[in-house]
């Protein structure tokens, strides 16, 4: 009878569980899960416009794999920019996730112990709660030329030779974009990191520094591998950032991806195929594919972690 009992709650409270996830799952299923499956089929289709056309095969993932605008592949073996949107979205994750990580751990281990540290925290967050359109705005004044931050720094410090056009120049333009990203991102990395060590336990850095441990070993036996796991995250977001790029890229270069594409990435390329003239919406359908490849195992990790 007892038995009976327990079967009968656990059956009820699977219904109420059901229940209350039934309106969250059908709009996961409308605005995620069915667009997957849309792109997935329509990319093997040819399209007029908005209206799905004969079945082709493969035909448009190879043509978009041949796109220069996708990967230019002389470019990419001589490494000259532009290399194509997926290269170029490449080195914005070698060059940027290192860099935004290990800045946000050292900002917060030197504003751990600072006063005043929460506001010097909102202010290197502030960065990341700006739009990205925005971002992408003030980057192109930071390296204007005549009236540019970044270049009135280096002439006020006797490099009146570096001075130049950051964002015009085809071999350093996209590496004066990620800078900007990096700025942005840090703030998050900063803020997470910032979390985990507020739940380190006091006492135990206390009793090391006690028993002689120095700033460097402190931090190699205690405090990193206790953020450890937050590392993951902050490296895999910022991944998932990075392939998703599209506001401060458009804001800097516009819809052609800056001087010669030089900017360009997928998320660019997704926008120009579906939106301008002329309309090649299954290769847009492919590229959003590509994305979508490369960040559904990173953002699967994520949600697998303890």
């Amino acid at each position: 009878m007892e038995d009976r009992l327990d079967r009968d709650l656990d059956g009820e409270k699977l219904t109420a569980i059901l229940v209350f996830m039934l309106p969250g799952l059908t709009l996961f299923a409308i605005f995620s899960v069915g667009p997957m499956l849309y792109s997935a089929v329509g990319s093997f289709f040819t399209w007029d416009g908005f209206t799905i056309g004969q079945f082709a095969g493969f035909e448009t993932w190879i043509a978009a794999f041949q796109d220069d605008a996708i990967i230019n592949w002389d470019n990419l073996l001589a490494f000259q920019y532009p290399m194509g949107a997926l290269p170029q979205n490449i080195i914005w994750m070698v060059v940027h996730v290192p860099l935004s990580t290990l800045l946000g751990l050292g900002l917060a281990l030197l504003f751990a112990d600072l006063r005043g540290r929460s506001v010097l925290r909102s202010m290197v967050f502030l960065a990341f709660t700006t739009p990205t359109v925005v971002i992408g705005l003030v980057l192109l004044f930071v390296y204007d030329p005549q009236a540019g931050i970044f270049n009135g720094l280096l002439r006020s410090i006797g490099l009146e030779g570096m001075v130049r056009n950051w964002v015009q120049e085809p071999q350093i333009a996209i590496y004066a974009l990620v800078a900007g990203g990096v700025w942005v991102q840090t703030g998050f990395s900063m803020l997470l990191y910032s979390s985990a060590l507020a739940g380190i336990d006091p006492a135990l850095l206390e009793s090391a520094r006690v028993d002689g441990a120095g700033r460097f070993r402190r931090f190699k036996d205690i405090i990193w591998p206790l953020v450890k796991p937050v590392t993951a995250v902050v490296v895999i977001m910022s991944m998932i950032w990075v392939i998703r790029i599209f506001a401060i890229v458009y804001a800097a270069g516009g819809p052609s991806g800056g001087p010669g594409g030089v900017f360009s990435v997928l998320g660019l390329e997704v926008y120009q195929a579906a939106f301008s003239v002329p309309i090649e919406y299954s290769k847009a359908m492919v590229v959003a594919l590509i994305e979508l490849v490369i960040a559904l195992p990173m953002a699967w990790y994520i949600a697998s972690m303890d």
